[in-house]
C-alpha cells in the first residue's frame, strides 16, 4: 500500500509524566519520537481532508502500533534516609534535591534525597564521601566515570583544575528521561554515533534550625557544576571529516565535513544541528596515547569553534522550488558548475520577502556553508546547504538545505556565548574534547591533525551558586544550567525537606561555635 506521507504526518505533542525508574526503550521514527521511554504516547496521526480511503487505512495502521507501543515497566522502591535538626537531634529529615526541564507542557524531573549533613557522590544516603567519588579514568561510558578523563589513566587540563577524584551528584540517562543516548545520524553519508548526555552537580546538605541548605562544596577543588555531550560508543567520538574518514580536521573538504553532514544532537534540552566547526590551529593542550593507537586532549583556548544550528525550515529542494519561513522564501535557482580547487558545485539561491516576486537578494552557498545573506533594513537570513546534485537537467538538480533560526557558537575555552557581547558575562565555560587515531607516540598534536570529536563540556565554578545565594541553595531555590537567558534548559533545584521514620537512625550533636550543623554518621567518621 503506498502513503502519502503529504496527508499524513505525525505532530509531537508535549511530554506528560514524570521521570522515573523504566525498563523501556521510547518509540521512534528517525529521529521523531513517537511514544516516550515512559510509555507515553508523544504523537498524533493527521490525515488530511482530501487523503483517500487507503490513507485513512494507513493511518489507522499507524495509530495503532503507537497504541501497542505504548507501556512501561516501573519499579517503585521505599528507601530509607536519615537527616537532622539543628544543634541537638538529627531523626527525621532529609533534603528533596530535583533536576527539573522547565517550559514543557508537563516537567520533567529526576529527584533524589539527599541525607542532612551528607556531601553528594556516587552512592547517596551513605553520609560519607570517601570512596564515592567519580574517578574512572579510563571509559567514559562507566557507571564512576570522570568527566574530565582522557580515556588513559590520567585527567585532561583547561579546565582550571584536573579532578581525579570528582564527588558530585550524577544526573544521566538512567535517572533523567531527557538524558537518554541519542543515536545521531548523517542525512548525507548515513553514518551514525550514539551522543550521551550527563550533568554533576557538587555540594552537600546542611541544617540552620528552620531550613535546609544545599551548600557549594570547595573541597573538590573549583568546579561545582558539569554539563557534558560526548560521543561514543567507540572511543575516538564523531569523526570531524565523516564523508572522507581518510582525512582529519585540516584536510576535510567542507562537503565532507561535519557541516555537510547534518548531524541532529540534543544539547540543553532541545535538538540541535552541527552546522559546522572553526578551526585555527595550533597544538591542544592536553595529549596522551594508548597503544599508539589513541590520543585524547582538549582544544587549546580560542582555537575550535563548533558550530549549532536550529532549523527553521529543511527539505531536499529542487531547482525553482523555494524553503519558507515567515515571511521569508528562499528559493533554489540553479545548480552551478564545478567551482574553486575542490571542484564544488554551490547553491544559487535568491531570497524573496512577503508576497514579492523581486528577490530581495541572490548568493551562492556551498556544500558544508552556512552564510548571512543581508536582506535590507540591517536583516540577515541565514542560509546553509549540506549538499548539492549538480545534474545535467533542471529536473536532475537538487540541494538539501536549510534556513537557520538561530545559529550559536560554542568556542574552546571561552565563556559560554560569551562572543555574543551580552550584558551579563557567563559564569560557565566551555571545553571541547577531541581525539586522534593511529596516534603514535607523540605528546602533543596540532589541532589540524586530529580525527574527531570527543566531547563538548560546559562547567562552572563557586560563583554559580553564589550567583543564587552565596550560602547555597535554600529552599526553593534553584541553580540554571547554564545561566544565560534562553539556555536555560534545566534547573537543579532544592525542593525542601521530607520526613521520614525516625525510629531509623539518631545521632546528637551539639557545638554552638558554629551557624550550621554538619552532622556525620559517627559508623562513618564522626567527630565532635
Amino acid at each position: 500500500m503506498k502513503v502519502n506521507l503529504k496527508k499524513i504526518g505525525a505532530v509531537l505533542v508535549g511530554a506528560t509524566i514524570l521521570a522515573s525508574s523504566v525498563g523501556f526503550a521510547a518509540l521512534t521514527f528517525g529521529n521523531t519520537e513517537l511514544v516516550n521511554a515512559n510509555g507515553q504516547p508523544t504523537a498524533k496521526v493527521v490525515v488530511g481532508e482530501k487523503a483517500k480511503a487507503s490513507d485513512g487505512v494507513a493511518a489507522a495502521n499507524i495509530a495503532a502500533k503507537i497504541a501497542n507501543s505504548a507501556y512501561a515497566k516501573k519499579t517503585l522502591q521505599a528507601q530509607a534516609s536519615g537527616g537532622g535538626e539543628a544543634k541537638c537531634e538529627v531523626t527525621d529529615k532529609s533534603v528533596t534535591l530535583k533536576v527539573t526541564m522547565p517550559g514543557l507542557s508537563s516537567t520533567q524531573q529526576a529527584q533524589f534525597g539527599l541525607l542532612i549533613a551528607e556531601d553528594t557522590d556516587n552512592d547517596l544516603s551513605d553520609r560519607d564521601s570517601t570512596g564515592d567519588y567519580y574517578n574512572e579514568l579510563n571509559d567514559y561510558a562507566a557507571t564512576d566515570a570522570n568527566p574530565f578523563q582522557d580515556q588513559v589513566g590520567s585527567t585532561l587540563g583547561g579546565f582550571g583544575v584536573a579532578q581525579s577524584n570528582y564527588g558530585a551528584l550524577l544526573v544521566d540517562g538512567s535517572n533523567f528521561a531527557p538524558f537518554q543516548d541519542y543515536t545521531t545520524t548523517s542525512s548525507k553519508f548515513g553514518t551514525s554515533a550514539t551522543e550521551y548526555q550527563r550533568f554533576y552537580v557538587q555540594g552537600g546538605s546542611q541544617f540552620d534550625g528552620t531550613d535546609s541548605v544545599v551548600f557549594y562544596d570547595n573541597s573538590q577543588n573549583d568546579i561545582s557544576a558539569v554539563y557534558q555531550v560526548w560521543f561514543g560508543p567507540n572511543d575516538n567520538g564523531l569523526h570531524f571529516c565523516p564523508g572522507d574518514t581518510g582525512k582529519d580536521l585540516g584536510t576535510c573538504e567542507e562537503s565532507n565535513s561535519l557541516g555537510a553532514a547534518r548531524y541532529p544532537i540534543m544539547f540543553l534540552g532541545e535538538p540541535w544541528i552541527i552546522s559546522g566547526v572553526e578551526h585555527t590551529g595550533g597544538a591542544n593542550t592536553v595529549q596522551t596515547t594508548l597503544d599508539d593507537d589513541l590520543e585524547v586532549g582538549l582544544a587549546a583556548a580560542g582555537k575550535l569553534t563548533v558550530r549549532l544550528a536550529k532549523e527553521a525550515a529543511y527539505g531536499f529542494t529542487n531547482v525553482g522550488e523555494c524553503l519558507e519561513s515567515g515571511d521569508t522564501r528562499v528559493c533554489l535557482d540553479d545548480i552551478s558548475e564545478a567551482t574553486g580547487s575542490s571542484n564544488e558545485h554551490p547553491a544559487i539561491v535568491s531570497v524573496y520577502q512577503g508576497d514579492s516576486t523581486t528577490p530581495v537578494a541572490k548568493d551562492q552557498v556551498f556544500p558544508g556553508q552556512s552564510k548571512e545573506i543581508p536582506v535590507g533594513g540591517g536583516n540577515k537570513v541565514t542560509v546553509h546547504v549540506y549538499q548539492t546534485a549538480p545534474g545535467f537537467t533542471f529536473a536532475a538538480k537538487w540541494a538539501e538545505m536549510a534556513i537557520y533560526d538561530n545559529e550559536i557558537k560554542l568556542e574552546s575555552g571561552k565563556k559560554f556565548m560569551d562572543y555574543k557581547g551580552l550584558s551579563k558575562d557567563s559564569d560557565w565555560r566551555v571545553d571541547i574534547g577531541v581525539s586522534k587515531s593511529d596516534a603514535g607516540t607523540t605528546s602533543t598534536t596540532d589541532l589540524n591533525d586530529v580525527d574527531y570529536l570527543k566531547s563538548i563540556t560546559l562547567w562552572t565554578d563557586s560563583n554559580a551558586f553564589d550567583a543564587v545565594n552565596s550560602d547555597g541553595l535554600y529552599e526553593g531555590e534553584s541553580l540554571p544550567v547554564v545561566d544565560v537567558d534562553g539556555f536555560q534548559a534545566f534547573m537543579f533545584e532544592n525542593a525542601g525537606l521530607e520526613d521520614y521514620n525516625p525510629d531509623t537512625f539518631r545521632v546528637e550533636y551539639k557545638d554552638s561555635s558554629k551557624d550550621f550543623k554538619n552532622v556525620k554518621n559517627p559508623g562513618t567518621g564522626f567527630a565532635g
